[in-house]
């Protein structure tokens, strides 16, 4: 806003708005409405607005809805009983002065319902055409039709889409007499991220950083010509791990490729329960590449695997495997913020 301008009673004369509208089919930055403000002789009651741009640029723009001298009235106590710009043809009053009732030209009406202490609870929309539709204030929140709109909030308000099932935050921007003056909506935003151990040399610092236990294991596919990952129950039992920190909302998708050449059950030296927790626990406590861990990461691992989280291992013992294909899985174990196993997110 521009080129405002007050009488010696504070009034606004004047005001230029500036925002974004559609011109020629691209939206730009316009001038929305160039204002003057009238009032009434020898009173503060505002008489007429009218604004010296006629194009309608929809959203914030002022309409001037009557270009004849009075686009106001008043009742005796001060009160607006009709309001042109906004084809308003009459407001009614409680006794406690509060709006009761509201006329517009078209034919529609809105009425308002309040309690003994002037809060009001209700407001219904009662349009010319087309069913009507009421708006319930319960304490902080507000129903349209019984379902929620928002839930104002010492910061703004929590706006609720029914149709997404999803909740907005909305901060509001005050000036020092706590009027309104912008809106910042935080909208939920989705993204998705991507750990992808490769092995390829070109991907090694990176993936290094990343995981645990893929330089180790990193070797040249014969047939292909890239690298892989080669496990050895006599030597890497425990392949790749990562360690992940979630929050609510956030989906996670597992996924491991995986290959081998001929398989012999008769030959096959399978590792012990024991051993194969003992190696999941060194990878987990050993940084990238081997690299000895920091305490915190040592007493953190000791943590979640307190005796109190050993029945997501018993579950992985018990695993049903296929008996004509090497003996793998791919195994994820869901924390708590407490690092307690959340069984259901674990397997």
């Amino acid at each position: 806003m521009k080129n405002i301008s007050y009488d010696l009673n504070g009034n606004m004369l004047s005001m230029q708005q500036y925002g974004m509208g559609v011109v020629d089919t691209a939206l730009q930055p316009v001038v929305l409405d160039y204002l003057t403000y009238t009032y009434h002789t020898n009173s503060n009651r505002l008489l007429r607005v009218s604004d010296t741009v006629t194009t309608d640029y929809l959203a914030g723009d002022f309409i001037d809805g009557y270009t004849s001298t009075t686009d106001y009235v008043y009742d005796a106590s001060g009160s607006l009983v009709m309001d042109r710009n906004k084809a308003i043809d009459e407001v009614t009053y409680t006794f406690f002065n509060k709006p009761e009732k509201v006329y517009f030209q078209d034919g529609s009406k809105i009425e308002y319902i309040y309690n003994a202490a002037g809060v009001k609870l209700r407001e219904t929309v009662i349009p010319d055409s087309g069913a009507a539709y009421k708006r319930d204030y319960v304490g902080t929140a507000v129903y349209k039709d019984d379902s929620l709109v928002y839930i104002s909030t010492p910061q703004g308000r929590t706006v609720y889409d029914e149709a997404t099932d999803i909740y907005t935050e909305e901060l509001f921007v005050k000036d020092h007499l706590g009027n309104v003056r912008s809106i910042i909506a935080i909208e939920p935003v989705s993204f998705t991220l991507e750990y992808l151990a490769t092995y390829e040399l070109s991907s090694a610092y990176t993936e290094g950083i990343l995981f645990d236990v893929i330089g180790e294991i990193r070797e040249e596919d014969p047939e292909g010509g890239n690298y892989s990952g080669r496990l050895r129950a006599d030597e890497y039992p425990v392949g790749t791990s990562l360690i992940l920190q979630v929050t609510a909302g956030d989906r996670i998708t597992l996924e491991v490729r995986n290959r081998y050449d001929s398989y012999n059950p008769a030959t096959d030296n399978l590792i012990s329960d024991q051993s194969f927790f003992q190696n999941l626990l060194t990878t987990m406590v050993t940084g990238p590449e081997g690299s000895p861990a920091e305490q915190g990461q040592v007493q953190l691992v000791n943590s979640m695997f307190g005796s109190q989280n050993m029945s997501i291992f018993e579950m992985m013992s018990d695993m049903a495997l296929d008996p004509g294909r090497p003996p793998a899985a791919l195994n994820y174990i869901l924390y708590n913020n407490q690092l307690q196993i959340v069984g259901a997110g674990s397997g």
